[in-house]
């Protein structure tokens, strides 16, 4: 089974990212716009491939705040686009931070009025996320991240536009379980998604 592995503001604060990539036995990862946590990954299957792309949101961002308000940068951005270019079925991407928390302040952010996410990073997202599908580049099926401490997962359609949908998955379980997260991506591009403690 393959390790796709992304990191969160704790872990991008706690030591260097090479150091981490080796104990969670990524260290063979290319380091790939300044991380080896910027990944791409495709599963090939009968008609097409499916495409995850994770994305190391706390790179460009600020530490004086923890890495709290995740960011992409133009470089990163850049390389989500050259791998979108290259994908031939449905694609994911997958970030600690969300998105579509970049136009709700948090009352967590110790009373900073904080979003969880850079509104420009999320709305330079948006925007290449559309172009490409008007260019005809096959659907992103969907966001997934997590950032925000609770056990639910919950589905996002709402401020990035129709062709950016989101899950926010559960990132503070008991942590001596998991939980278990199946998606279920339809052929006209709706999709479900069913949890279980394990």
């Amino acid at each position: 089974m393959a390790k796709l592995l992304t990191i969160g503001n704790h872990d991008a604060m706690a030591m260097k990212r090479t150091e981490l990539a080796s104990i969670l036995d990524c260290g063979r990862n290319p380091v790939i716009v300044g991380s080896p946590f910027n990944q791409s990954i495709s599963f090939p299957h009968a008609e097409a491939s499916t495409k995850f792309i994770l994305v190391d949101t706390s790179l460009d961002a600020d530490p004086a705040q923890w890495c709290y308000q995740g960011m992409i940068g133009k470089e990163t951005l850049e390389w989500i686009g050259s791998e979108l270019n290259n994908t031939k079925g449905a694609t994911f991407l997958a970030m600690h931070h969300g998105p579509h928390k970049a136009f709700v302040k948090d009352p967590n952010s110790a009373g900073q009025g904080l979003t969880q996410f850079s509104k420009r990073s999320a709305q330079s997202l948006a925007r290449l996320i559309d172009v490409k599908s008007k260019l005809g580049s096959p659907p992103i099926f969907p966001v997934l991240f997590g950032h925000e401490h609770g056990n639910h997962t919950k589905k996002i359609h709402d401020n990035l536009g129709p062709n950016l949908p989101g899950i926010q998955c559960p990132c503070a379980i008991d942590y001596y379980r998991g939980k278990f997260i199946k998606i279920v991506v339809q052929k006209g591009g709706s999709f479900d998604f069913f949890e279980k403690l394990i």
